[in-house]
């Protein structure tokens, strides 16, 4: 049987593995937004259009139609998938997603939307593809924190029986006691491979590879994709997505020996995939601060990665699900994501992230047509 039916196969068992009930709410609150788009009507949804081989990084114009904002200026297009034998130009399916996922306990309802809609993206992506060389990683936004910071004390006061009402029954004791984390566990931006806390994995994900993401020989790919991404909650509000998303491509991450080491390619599209409810106010650092290191990894080739942002909307539509609104302020993520010029966002409040991702994979078709490997 060829891979790419088998990991078809595999990401459809991991889809059908969760509770759909969160895919049965309406999408009203979906809405997107890129560099240039125009109304395609009936979707409730904007996309953009191809006009140059060089579109420009910058957006000039801000105009609001049907609660949707679209930023104007000719820069780049989602739709059909396009012919992929380009002669040595486009990404041929070789991807590094990375997903930057909050855990704090206000994003139970976006953890059960999140478990739906993950696996049909990449399945998505990957059936576009004659041959997907992938990479995926998860980074918990929670930069200074593995599992709940409560529970090491606990867990040793109850023996190793729990730290109720800290963490959940199942919270993985047994790390302490075994000392079994390693020093990765508890750096700012690694790749998550433990994930602890109320509804998580609470055990290390086994990895083919050795790596703290997956690669594209995982043969136990659905296994790995949902370990990994279920982050769960803990029971503090601590979540700094900007700041994780700075530490994930940080120098000492990536390089020799680091804990994200082998993660980016240069011939591979970059693919940041942001689940934040939080805008971004009193973090550390600027946003500039925090994509900078993205863009100095992929040697500031800026039309080398696509972001993908579920967050707060109550700043880019005129009729926020999240509210309430900042006026004419900006907040600090919405100038993080405006950074990025192949960009597509939505609503992180909407009940049902399905159109969102099927947006999102079509982008990502699209820039990789036109990827140059470096």
């Amino acid at each position: 049987m060829p891979r790419r039916t088998i990991l078809l196969a595999a990401l459809s068992l991991s889809a059908c593995s969760v509770d759909l009930s969160a895919s049965d709410a309406a999408t009203s609150g979906i809405t997107t937004v890129v560099d240039s788009s125009e109304d395609i009507g009936t979707t409730g949804l904007s996309v953009n259009t191809v006009t140059s081989a060089t579109p420009s990084l910058t957006s000039d114009t801000s105009t609001s139609t049907g609660g949707v904002s679209e930023l104007t200026d000719d820069v780049f297009t989602t739709g059909i998938p396009p012919d992929f034998d380009t002669g040595g130009v486009g990404c041929g399916g070789k991807i590094d997603l990375v997903f930057i996922l909050e855990r704090d306990e206000s994003m139970w309802d976006q953890q059960a939307a999140l478990a739906v809609s993950l696996p049909k993206f990449l399945q998505t992506i990957e059936s576009m593809f004659d041959d997907f060389d992938l990479h995926i990683m998860v980074v918990n936004a929670d930069v200074w924190n593995w599992g709940i910071d409560e529970c090491e004390e606990l867990c040793a006061v109850n023996e190793g029986q729990g730290c109720a009402p800290e963490g959940p029954g199942d919270y993985p004791c047994w790390a302490y006691s075994e000392n079994v984390l390693d020093e990765c566990d508890e750096v700012p931006g690694a790749g998550a491979t433990f994930p602890a806390g109320f509804g998580a994995a609470n055990e290390r994900c086994e990895l083919y590879g050795g790596h703290r993401y997956i690669i594209g020989d995982e043969p136990e790919l659905a296994a790995a994709f949902e370990c990994i991404t279920n982050v769960g909650m803990t029971n503090t509000n601590q979540a700094l997505a900007g700041l994780a998303l700075e530490h994930t491509f940080s120098p000492q991450n990536l390089a020799p020996g680091g804990c994200n080491e082998g993660f980016v390619r240069d011939d591979a599209l970059l693919v940041i995939a942001m689940v934040t409810d939080n805008v971004g106010l009193n973090f550390p650092g600027t946003p500039d601060e925090w994509a900078a290191p993205v863009f100095a990894a992929k040697n500031d080739d800026k039309n080398s990665i696509v972001m993908l942002a579920l967050s707060p909307d109550q700043y880019f539509v005129e009729d926020p699900l999240c509210g309430p609104y900042f006026g004419d302020y900006v907040p600090p993520h919405d100038e993080l994501f405006s950074l990025f010029p192949r960009m597509v966002r939505a609503s992180v409040c909407a009940d049902d992230y399905s159109p969102f991702f099927d947006e999102a994979a079509s982008l990502v078709l699209e820039v990789c047509d036109s990827f140059i490997p470096q």
